[in-house]
């Protein structure tokens, strides 16, 4: 057994999965650091410290404690395509099939490639994929990398270097794969990111508020927000601000012009999130939120805020999507795998 800092293990996964024993002594709770997770088992009066029961790979979703003392847990996984496909609909072209993604989003970029960051051999690394091409990794360096991720002009990708709550905002080079910039951010977890035509101002969504970042290192507030696309042209932004009962879109000039509500009549709500070049000719990319469970692919038309679902040939929980240059769309969509598990103590 190993001693450990309960509130460490507890927040090191987000909020863990927990159940208490029967004698209602002991409470078992996992928490997922990486691509592993650790059970473990606390009193509940607090006179001692927690314990790792056991270590499994990938996330426990849920877990029980039996009449028998076993421990079953839900043991989940969302591997992450990113996929391409035309507007109208049909069949998709897969670019990449990533098991262990680190997060769910991708930066679709000015070639047509995509970048993500994947967990291999233990490590986070920020991977570079076209259609029918193996993945390469682009960056060679020991910092922690995550998303969000954004195209920063004609040969850069930005993500997140460091710590979630003391992140720093890294700049690649696509060429050569080296890191050209590293620019300070205090204002908290970035949320999501997206950056001017020209490179020169990345807007990192963090804290309810669009913040840009020039490439200087100074950041100021833009406006209130939660997600941005910056507009093609890159005079305007289009932000959505999470509010009950549904998200809304604004468009937010850069002139200083006045800010414009854009309504979402329906028939479908917006999903999840708006990414970076998630706007051309007037249409929207986005999940959208409808009957199902899931988030699929759809559509809003900016003059209306009508929201059509693109019909596919294949079903998923769409998180992120942006056009390609030559006018299709690519989209990272997570499938979902979960098996159950019992573990007996002195069991082999």
């Amino acid at each position: 057994m190993l001693d450990a800092d309960f509130g460490d293990l507890a927040t090191g996964g987000g909020v863990p999965p927990a159940a208490v024993t029967l004698d209602g002594k002991t409470a078992i709770f996992g928490s997922t650091h990486g691509t592993l997770s650790q059970v473990m088992s606390v009193p509940i009066d607090g006179h001692a410290s927690a314990q790792q029961l056991f270590t499994v790979t990938g996330y426990v979703q849920s877990l029980s404690v039996g009449a028998d003392g076993g421990i079953y847990l839900d043991q989940a996984e969302r591997p992450m395509e990113i996929i391409r496909f035309a507007p109208e609909g049909g069949r998709v072209e897969r670019i990449a099939v990533v098991q262990k993604p680190v997060g769910d989003n991708f930066a679709a970029l000015p070639d047509g490639r995509a970048v993500w960051a994947e967990y291999s051999a233990g490590r986070r690394r920020l991977m570079l994929g076209a259609a029918g091409k193996e993945p390469t990794s682009l960056v060679n360096t020991t910092d922690e990398i995550s998303g969000p991720f954004t195209a920063v002009g004609a040969d850069g990708v930005a993500f997140v270097l460091g710590a979630e709550t003391h992140p720093t905002i890294g700049v690649a080079a696509l060429s050569n794969g080296r890191i050209v910039r590293r620019i300070s951010f205090d204002k908290g977890k970035i949320e999501q990111m997206a950056s001017s035509p020209d490179g020169k101002t990345v807007y990192a969504a963090a804290t309810g508020s669009i913040w840009a970042v020039t490439a200087d290192g100074e950041v100021r507030r833009q406006c209130a927000g939660n997600y941005v696309s910056v507009e093609p042209g890159g005079q305007s932004l289009l932000v959505e601000v999470k509010e009950a009962p549904n998200t809304k879109l604004v468009r937010v000039p850069l002139n200083g012009g006045a800010e414009q509500e854009i309504p979402v009549p329906g028939p479908l709500t917006l999903g999840y999130v708006i990414d970076n070049a998630g706007v051309r000719n007037g249409r929207l990319l986005a999940p959208g939120s409808g009957p199902t469970w899931y988030w699929p692919p759809a559509m809003f038309d900016l003059a209306t805020g009508k929201s059509t679902r693109i019909p596919l040939e294949y079903v998923s929980d769409f998180h992120h999507m942006s056009w390609t240059p030559d006018g299709k769309v690519m989209a990272c969509a997570l499938l979902w795998r979960s098996n159950m598990w019992k573990f007996t103590r002195g069991a082999h």
